[in-house]
């Protein structure tokens, strides 16, 4: 579990502001200083945003496998719901020809019921992806959102003719965070495809019931100044798997919010670490270690009684398709 949606999420008044979303400062924390921070900065980090940078990223690890242990307390989940291969064959005879656009596959959250709520727990990865090229290109390949026609990925790629082309795509996303459609192929533009094998096998399990319904279906897709025409048979060139897995990101990226005070004290906590085993002689490393040490201690208190708070008042359906059938509290087993 990354938690990439809680980095920036907490911010540091300094010489360049930009407001963060949860409008939190580490530096609004009692005893800590934009000039305290300043003083922490050795060679590597030498200024304040060094100190902060590293300061971010243990924290958020640490907050991650914090959170992970308190969930586990209350829900069991599961790890792997379903895996989509797609494009395992390829016919470099059968062709579309080069148009502007966009070529690939769609997939679809919850296809037959879509009345149906996206389970908070679910985040889609794709983690193979190839092409099969007919001509030495450079080819743009992209990961979009398209009702919101955002690109949550994208990287061109110099590929090889007659031979499939690795994309290194590593790439996942909580469910709650795209709009039940993700389409992942390239920019078609100069570009004649092969036509590849698409399996339109569907999932068809929602877990324990229709609440939080977790499938999804793969098609092919081709955009152009036309519209958008969908496939059932090719993938346009591209062959990989997507996933879908259960994990506790979901959740805590669909409602940040309810943990910003938690994370707010937490970081605040790793400062005070950061603090405490600094290289740095000065007033706000040796002087004042003793203080460092007692804000630690408050900070870790008011966090434990926000995240006891927080998961406390997070109450699922006990069909939701990301929990286990036969249990709701007890020890869980993840990949997180």
């Amino acid at each position: 579990m990354r938690m990439e949606c809680l980095r920036g999420y907490i911010g540091i008044r300094g010489c360049t502001d930009s407001q963060p979303v949860s409008e939190l400062y580490i530096n609004d924390l009692e005893g800590i200083s934009l000039e305290s921070i300043e003083k922490l900065a050795n060679e590597e980090q030498k200024t304040y945003l060094g100190v902060w940078r590293d300061v971010e990223r243990r924290a958020l690890k640490k907050f991650t496998t914090s959170l992970t242990n308190y969930f586990r307390t209350k829900y069991r989940i599961k790890k792997l719901l379903d895996r989509y291969y797609f494009g395992q064959y390829v016919d470099p005879s059968d062709t579309a020809p080069a148009a502007a656009g966009f070529r690939g596959i769609s997939v679809e959250l919850n296809p037959h019921r879509t009345e149906a709520e996206i389970s908070p727990f679910i985040t889609m990865s794709v983690s193979r992806f190839q092409y099969y090229a007919l001509a030495d290109d450079d080819i743009e390949f992209q990961i979009i959102d398209p009702l919101s026609n955002e690109i949550l990925w994208s990287e061109i790629v110099a590929v090889k003719s007659g031979q499939w082309n690795d994309v290194k795509a590593i790439f996942s996303v909580p469910a709650l965070q795209f709009t039940r459609e993700l389409r992942i192929g390239y920019v078609s533009t100069g570009v004649v495809s092969p036509k590849t094998s698409l399996s339109n096998d569907t999932s068809g399990e929602c877990g324990c019931s229709i609440a939080g319904c977790c499938s999804a279906r793969i098609k092919g897709i081709e955009t152009s100044t036309l519209g958008v025409s969908y496939d059932t048979e090719n993938s346009f060139g591209i062959r990989g798997f997507v996933s879908l897995q259960c994990s506790y990101e979901g959740l805590v990226c669909a409602s940040r919010e309810l943990f910003s005070t938690a994370l707010w004290y937490y970081m605040g906590a790793e400062m005070m670490r950061e603090r405490i085993h600094s290289s740095r002689l000065n007033k706000f490393t040796s002087i004042n270690r003793k203080d460092a040490q007692e804000l630690l201690d408050d900070f870790l208190d008011v966090y434990q009684n926000e995240m006891e708070t927080v998961i406390d008042a997070v109450d699922l359906n006990e069909s939701e398709c990301c929990l286990e059938c036969s249990a709701v509290v007890t020890y869980v087993e993840t990949t997180l």
